[in-house]
């Protein structure tokens, strides 16, 4: 880590969406190099070891893995924020409900997520 700047974490499976979101974190002027993690227990121990500020959680994960990761979030570092990415809009609500700071629906414009770890990093 550089130790300079906001810690993030990108967690999905190896692909272009997780490639294209960590890509943005790392083009983020304020943002240290991002982690990423392939599934939810790899994911665990990387925000147990650096505590990341924000959390991107990739369309990819399932609803299921989705909420326990945001409710051990919630329960562990009630302060990391999480942006939830979902395929289909019926997983924004249990995403909310578990803790996710924002929810985007898969296609969503750059800039929009831009604007929301903007927003996410203020708070």
């Amino acid at each position: 880590m550089d130790n300079h700047g906001y810690r993030s974490l990108v967690i999905g499976k190896p692909g272009r969406m997780r490639d294209g979101l960590r890509c943005l974190l790392k083009a983020h002027p304020l943002m240290d190099k991002p982690l990423t993690a392939n599934d939810i227990p790899s994911a665990i121990l990387l925000l147990d070891e650096y505590q990341p500020d924000i959390i991107l959680l990739d369309a990819s994960l399932s609803s299921e893995d989705k909420k326990v990761y945001l409710d051990y979030v919630q329960k562990e570092y009630p302060l990391t924020k999480c942006i939830a990415i979902n395929n289909r809009s019926q997983e924004n609500a249990s995403c909310m409900a578990a803790g996710a700071y924002q929810v985007q629906l898969d296609g969503f414009p750059a800039d929009t997520l831009y604007l929301a770890i903007n927003k996410a990093l203020e708070n």
